[in-house]
């Protein structure tokens, strides 16, 4: 016997497309030693969307800076934010599997240095940040970048356990792109002085030419194995999977 809740992310896309969906949108931060700027390609998207931004930081000041290479997010990364700034996205899955981050690790940004990367979010707010972290300074947070957003049809979800457990994700409208991912799956232990409990887990998005995702470990862990899934094609809702075996 096994639990399951499939999560749709948006309801149906309705209505013709703005004037301005094609426009992107921009965020600016000036301070006093860094740029911060983020892109966000188009203007109107559906909620739940995955969408690809950039962020770019630029050292503007004389001296060379430290900043953070990250251990979740790298040296800089986008937040999905609402109107009182509590940040939505990331992570794109809740509950995932522990991580422990080592001390942080600094890289030497020179002047007129630029680091640019380019990330995926999940819009379930429209405000989206550009964020950093300084050795001096803390956290250094972007202006807001604005986007509009419509309801829209997240994806289909098709659970099967032969050859063994996985997820067909259908789209509903016309997608173009592979398919990405994030997941994470629990192997439970037996408790006492017995095995601990393992875990798998995807720590940025992956992408696959195929419409089939396989659960990592498969059901061979027996009772209380875990699987969880976002997953969903460029500029379009994300469908959630969570998979509890009871």
């Amino acid at each position: 016997m096994f639990r399951l809740a499939i999560l749709f992310a948006a309801a149906i896309l309705t209505g013709a497309t703005p004037s301005g969906d094609a426009a992107a949108t921009k965020a600016f931060t000036l301070a006093d030693r860094v740029q911060l700027s983020l892109l966000v390609p188009k203007r109107v998207y559906p909620e739940n969307a995955l969408v690809r931004v950039t962020v770019r930081l630029k050292n503007i000041s004389g001296h060379v800076l430290s900043i953070s290479r990250g251990c979740l997010y790298g040296p800089v990364w986008a937040e999905v934010v609402t109107r009182r700034r509590a940040v939505s996205y990331p992570p794109a899955l809740a509950d995932c599997a522990p991580l422990s981050c080592p001390a942080p690790v600094w890289m030497a940004l020179h002047p007129g240095q630029i680091v640019q990367r380019n990330v995926y979010v999940i819009l379930r707010t429209r405000q989206i940040r550009a964020v950093t972290e300084l050795e001096v300074g803390g956290y250094y947070y972007g202006q807001v970048a604005y986007t509009r957003l419509l309801r829209g049809r997240a994806p289909r979800v098709s659970l099967g356990t032969s050859p063994e457990l996985h997820a067909d994700i259908y789209p509903t409208i016309p997608v173009r792109g592979p398919l990405h991912y994030m997941e994470w799956a629990k192997c439970p232990g037996t408790g006492g002085s017995g095995p601990l409990a393992t875990y798998n887990a995807t720590r940025t998005w992956q992408s696959v030419r195929s419409t089939r995702l396989f659960a990592s470990f498969g059901t061979r862990c027996g009772k209380g194995f875990e699987w969880h899934v976002a997953a969903g094609w460029v500029n379009h809702p994300v469908v959630y999977v969570d998979y509890v075996q009871r």
